[in-house]
C-alpha cells in the first residue's frame, strides 16, 4: 500500500513548480522595472501572469477536490476571491483607469477571503461588525471633511476588511493548531505583504518618492501565498496531501 509521503510527492511537485514559475515571473519584472526595458514582455506583462498563475493554481487545487472534503469550501471562496483580484488588477495594473472599480473588486475579494476563515457564528459576528463599524467611523470622518470622492468612499470599505482579514489570521496563527495554525501562518504573512504594498500605493499617491518599486514587490509574493494556503501542510506520516 502507499505510503502517505507517495501520496504527498505530487502535491509538493506541483506547488514547488508554481513557486519557481511565480519567482521567475518576480525576476523578470523586477529586473525591468529597475532597467526600464522589456525582457522578452513588458514589466507589466509578467506582473499579471503572477496573478493569473495563482488563480490557475488555486483552480487545479478546487479542481482535484471532492465537495465532501473539508476544503473545498475554502478552495471555492479562494477560487472566487483570486477571479475578482484578477479583474481588480485588469483596471488597476492592465488598463489603468477605473481605479474606484479596481477597488470594489478589491473590497469584495476581500470579502470572500473573510468567509474561507472558519470560525464561529458568534465570532463572524463580531468580525464583520467591527469592519463595517470601522467602514462606517471613515465614512463619517469621510463626510465632515467633505471628502466625497468615489475612490474614497470605495477605500473605506476596502481597508476595515483587508486590515480584518489580516488580524484574523495573526490571531489564528497563534491559537491555531496543526495544519490550520501553518495555514493561518501563511496567510498571516500573505496578508501583511499585502497591506505594506496599499501602504506603498496610498504614501505614493500622497506623493512621497520611492516607494512606488515596491508596491509589487510586496503584492506578488503576498498573492503566492495566499495561493499556496489552499494546499494541505502534513504534520505526521498519517497526513498526505
Amino acid at each position: 500500500m502507499p505510503n502517505a509521503n507517495e501520496y504527498q510527492a505530487p502535491r509538493w511537485t506541483l506547488r514547488r513548480a508554481f513557486l519557481y514559475l511565480e519567482s521567475l515571473f518576480f525576476a523578470l519584472f523586477v529586473a525591468c522595472d529597475l532597467t526600464g526595458r522589456s525582457l522578452v514582455f513588458s514589466s507589466t506583462v509578467w506582473k499579471f501572469s503572477v496573478i493569473v498563475l495563482a488563480l490557475f493554481y488555486v483552480a487545479f487545487e478546487l479542481y482535484q477536490t471532492k465537495k465532501g472534503d473539508k476544503l473545498f469550501r475554502r478552495r471555492l471562496f479562494l477560487l472566487f476571491a483570486m477571479g475578482m483580484t484578477l479583474v481588480s488588477d485588469v483596471f488597476l495594473l492592465v488598463l489603468d483607469e477605473n481605479y474606484t472599480v479596481g477597488v470594489c473588486t478589491f473590497f469584495f475579494a476581500q470579502i470572500l477571503h473573510a468567509l474561507e476563515i472558519e470560525r464561529s457564528k458568534k465570532r463572524a459576528l463580531v468580525s464583520f461588525s467591527l469592519r463595517f463599524g470601522a467602514t462606517a467611523i471613515v465614512l463619517i470622518v469621510l463626510g465632515f471633511a467633505k471628502l466625497f470622492d468615489p475612490l474614497y468612499i470605495a477605500v473605506a470599505f476596502y481597508a476595515p476588511e483587508l486590515l480584518g482579514n489580516l488580524v484574523e489570521h495573526l490571531v489564528g496563527a497563534f491559537y491555531n493548531h496543526g495544519e490550520e495554525r501553518t495555514r493561518s501562518l501563511i496567510l498571516a504573512v500573505g496578508f501583511f505583504l499585502f497591506f505594506l504594498c496599499d501602504l506603498c500605493v496610498g504614501l505614493s499617491n500622497i506623493g512621497v518618492t520611492g516607494v512606488s518599486i515596491w508596491i509589487w514587490i510586496f503584492y506578488a509574493p503576498s498573492q503566492a501565498l495566499i495561493a499556496i494556503s489552499s494546499g494541505r501542510f502534513c504534520h505526521d506520516k498519517t497526513e498526505s496531501d
